[in-house]
């Protein structure tokens, strides 16, 4: 659903500043011209690069979660297509996770406002009255979410989050499902299904597998000054 947008927007535009090459490229193509088409870096990276994440005690004075304990950071909301299947989605990503607290803490952001969030929240707070070594909560903030992901031993579930900001660290990310297609797939990111099976087997492989070497594609962290540079000689 974001591609229509978004594409509209592209098209209606005079300047662009994308991430990575790759979108770079991606809106020469829809525009068939590189005119004040810019590869500038990602915004988040600048931030990353001069935040002060917290520790994992400050994490536990303020969020009441020890970050000590090996715990999977967890995100997921509704795909904005095959909303019918979120049900079937819903029983392999619970089951999968069920197994997964025996080995690890849960620490869960609930879901948007994306269509059907509020389903997939109701079924996340069904889930939160039993699991074990599991805290929801609705929002950790910037600052909180980075630092959590910082010391997490690894993410799951279809936050854009694990994209870039999981490049940086970087760490594990599984993500599951279509949500995220089409965006740069780095050595860090395990790609799987939204099946119980091929979720744990990505976690096993979280488990045993050093993440490669790689260059993350978003840039050096000084997107905003490269985009303030171009503002000003626009015209």
């Amino acid at each position: 659903i974001d591609n229509a947008m978004r594409h509209s927007i592209t098209h209606m535009s005079r300047l662009h500043f994308t991430s990575a090459e790759p979108y770079k490229q991606r809106v020469i193509q829809l525009l068939g011209t590189d005119h004040h088409v810019h590869n500038t870096g990602a915004l988040s990276v600048d931030n990353l690069r001069t935040m002060e994440l917290l520790s994992v005690p400050a994490i536990k004075e303020r969020f009441g979660v020890d970050l000590s304990i090996p715990t999977a950071l967890i995100t997921f909301h509704p795909e904005t297509v095959g909303l019918d299947d979120i049900d079937a989605q819903w029983r392999e990503f619970s089951t999968a996770l069920s197994e997964i607290a025996r080995r690890y803490q849960l620490l869960v952001t609930l879901p948007n406002a994306d269509t059907k969030g509020l389903q997939l929240r109701a079924n996340w707070m069904e889930f939160l009255k039993t699991a074990p070594n599991t805290t929801g909560v609705d929002s950790l903030g910037a600052l909180g979410y980075l630092s959590c992901m910082k010391h997490a031993a690894f993410m799951l579930g279809n936050s854009s989050s694990g994209y870039i900001e999981g490049s940086f660290f970087p760490k594990w990310v599984i993500d599951v499902g279509e949500r995220q297609t089409g965006r740069i797939v780095t050595p860090n990111m395990i790609r799987c299904p939204i099946q119980t099976s091929s979720i744990l087997a990505a976690v096993e492989r979280t488990g045993r597998e050093q993440i490669p070497t790689f260059s993350a594609p978003y840039g050096d962290g000084l997107s905003a000054q490269r985009m303030v540079g171009l503002l000003k000689s626009f015209s």
